[in-house]
């Protein structure tokens, strides 16, 4: 198969990545703008499972927005971004975000995965995870994976849960969090190089490859498979 590069996070609050993996960054475009609304409305409808990296333990997903902190964040880079989309949201002091329940709800699935289980992520990720777990499978490998160390996928929030830093591509439902407990964020870890090969010929970028803070529990879609 062959992949197609994505992608680039932007939103009112993004900043430059300090070490994003290959075709991965994220900026603030000028066109952004964080001008307050009187909307206090609920927008989210999904609920978001709490992840433990990209910065300490996880915290509960609040229900309800203050006044005015709201935002939009998209994704850019190539055509295929497209298919992912951008949307409106609201943001908490804690760095939780709540999406727009109407791109919930056209973008956020569960299924039930191979080795892992139930996971609820962007439906775009399935066919190329699910592939990369059939191969983990087939090539007796499965055991390498330790599905109850399993800490997320869609979980809308900053990286960090930060509201100064960038919008975690978790908030997309593309990234997902494995074998938590020996790969915890700023180390080496464990991960096995024949599990991160996989992953990465269906199209993930490993965070254990990032140089200025490796993240070895995280997996991002960067890629796309393309038929051509």
């Amino acid at each position: 198969f062959a992949v197609v590069a994505l992608l680039i996070v932007g939103g009112p609050v993004a900043s430059l990545l300090s070490s994003p993996p290959p075709a991965l960054s994220a900026t603030a475009p000028a066109e952004a703008n964080t001008s307050a609304t009187t909307s206090t409305s609920p927008v989210g409808s999904a609920t978001a499972q709490a992840d433990a990296s990209d910065g300490g333990p996880a915290a509960d997903v609040p229900t309800t927005a203050p006044q005015g902190r709201t935002g939009r964040t998209w994704l850019t880079g190539s055509a295929l971004s497209s298919r992912i989309g951008g949307f409106d949201y609201r943001w908490f002091p804690d760095g939780h975000i709540e999406p727009d329940a109407a791109w919930v709800r056209a973008n956020i699935v569960t299924e039930q995965m191979p080795i892992i289980g139930a996971m609820t992520c962007n439906r775009i990720i399935f066919p190329q995870l699910r592939a990369a777990l059939n191969e983990i499978q087939r090539r007796g490998l499965a055991s390498l994976i330790k599905p109850e160390q399993y800490a997320g996928c869609y979980v809308p929030r900053f990286i960090d849960r930060d509201p100064s830093s960038p919008i975690s591509l978790h908030t997309f439902g593309i990234a997902f969090d494995l074998n938590t407990a020996t790969n915890q964020l700023g180390t080496a870890g464990d991960m096995d190089p024949r599990i991160v090969e996989i992953f990465q010929r269906w199209g993930f970028s490993w965070g254990g490859n990032w140089t200025t803070r490796p993240d070895p529990m995280h997996f991002e879609l960067y890629a796309l498979e393309s038929s051509g």
